[in-house]
């Protein structure tokens, strides 16, 4: 705000008064919408990049389900093939209990083999479908910390620049 005590001014015609109000007051408005535009602008900005950011979380949490579920599937496979090795190994030994030692011995053998090879199978992809979770929960994480800063700047830039010009104003 101006002092008038600080700096005597010189009053002009009550009509130039007016005039000179009504100016500065328009000029004002202009400042304020400009400043508003600006900030509706930048605000759609950010809500449309919210949303892009929620349509990729979104992305990656379906990404994420589809790999759990390939997962589990590949388990579920394993256990399968591990099952059809456990009834191959009872039809051997069924077949040829003159053997039955022998057979029982290699049954054991390849169905250890089998389920050792399907547990690792197993725990593999379940192990990269868990690192590929969190690399893209990360990356979720990081795109929305950004988008936050990047917000918080622009405000923070927004409210410097509204300060700069009110003070510019009351100091005219």
């Amino acid at each position: 705000m101006l002092d008038p005590a600080a700096r005597p001014l010189a009053q002009p015609a009550g009509g130039e008064l007016s005039r000179q109000a009504t100016e500065i007051l328009t000029q004002a408005q202009n400042l304020a919408d400009q400043l508003r535009t600006e900030a509706q602008a930048e605000a759609d900005a950010v809500r449309e990049q919210t949303a892009r950011n929620r349509e990729l979380n979104d992305q990656l949490a379906r990404e994420v389900a589809e790999r759990r579920a390939a997962a589990e599937q590949a388990m579920s496979s394993a256990a399968a093939r591990l099952d059809e090795a456990r009834q191959d190994a009872v039809m051997l030994l069924s077949d040829a209990t003159e053997q039955a030692g022998l057979i029982t011995e290699t049954a054991e053998r390849t169905a250890a083999d089998v389920i050792a090879a399907a547990r690792g199978e197993a725990a593999k992809l379940v192990e990269d479908a868990r690192i590929q979770a969190a690399t893209l929960m990360n990356t979720a994480k990081r795109t929305e910390s950004e988008v936050h800063q990047r917000l918080d700047a622009r405000v923070a830039s927004v409210d410097a620049e509204l300060g700069d010009r009110r003070r510019a104003l009351e100091s005219e």
